[in-house]
């Protein structure tokens, strides 16, 4: 049995006597306060033959989550004593309320300062509207921002997120939707030369334009859904989705949960 921590120095000792288990400072402790401070960050190991189980000597700090507005910048700070080095710390986004399905980039937990995206959509099908998330970290707390971003259908880079850019673009998918709905009505109408020589040319290059409209009824389809969605999330969302978040340390190759904003999520849909 072993206490495990980010200091290797023997601050205590576990022992089984008569069936109990014991538990021990080191006399000379007084010597090593500053380390002695740290175990905070530590975690008892107990082990026995295939079965393990680990004890935190800290209980997270429960923070507030942070609320989306796409119109106001928004941030939230977190205050935590006696943190590790921000290099040790990993951030993760547990879930966003309001919102069925996310995607994060990366997908894996992340350092403090590392750039983070979670993108959100309606299904797993798309997800049009990106939150960047910037952070960072010193020895008393954690602070997170935001920045709203938007990638459509055709988008070879996300784009920043304005208000009164969403309708006008709204206008413009609709107006090519129209446009490319004639293109391909008017190309089924069309008829290829009875030449021998034109004929054949004429014929390739109309299916040519039926498959180049059908594409782009295919992808302006899902533009407009992309769009609707985000409009609807900038009155019926923003303001009440809330992003959760867990801040954790790895003592033993075990992480230890520094920050949480919230002690139970819900149970995924469908199950209680």
């Amino acid at each position: 049995m072993t206490l495990s921590g980010e200091s290797s120095q023997k601050l205590a000792t576990l022992a089984v006597e008569k069936g109990q288990l014991t538990f021990a400072w080191q006399p000379d402790l007084g010597t090593l306060a500053g380390t002695a401070r740290l175990l905070s960050n530590c975690a008892i190991t107990l082990q026995t033959g295939e079965f393990r189980h680990l004890m935190a000597l800290r209980k997270p700090v429960l923070g507030e989550p942070l609320r989306i507005d796409m119109d106001k910048p928004a941030s939230v700070r977190w205050t935590i004593a006696d943190l590790p080095p921000a290099r040790q710390l990993q951030l993760v986004v547990t879930r966003v309320e309001g919102v069925k399905d996310i995607r994060k980039e990366p997908a894996e937990p992340v350092v403090p300062g590392t750039p983070l995206t979670v993108w959100l959509g309606p299904s797993d099908k798309w997800f049009p509207l990106g939150l960047r998330l910037t952070s960072s970290a010193n020895n008393r707390g954690v602070s997170i921002s935001f920045q709203p971003q938007i990638k459509l259908q055709g988008f070879n880079e996300p784009r920043p997120y304005r208000r009164k850019d969403v309708p006008a673009m709204q206008q413009q998918a609709a107006a090519e939707l129209d446009a490319a709905t004639k293109g391909l009505e008017q190309a089924k109408r069309d008829r290829p030369s009875t030449n021998p020589i034109k004929g054949p040319i004429e014929k390739e290059l109309i299916e040519k334009r039926k498959t180049l409209f059908t594409e782009q009824l295919t992808n302006l389809t899902v533009v407009i859904e992309q769009l609707a969605y985000i409009a609807q999330f900038m009155e019926t969302t923003q303001g009440e989705a809330k992003v959760h978040f867990r801040i954790s340390y790895l003592a033993d190759d075990v992480p230890i949960d520094l920050l949480i904003t919230e002690e139970k999520p819900p149970p995924p849909a469908g199950k209680k």
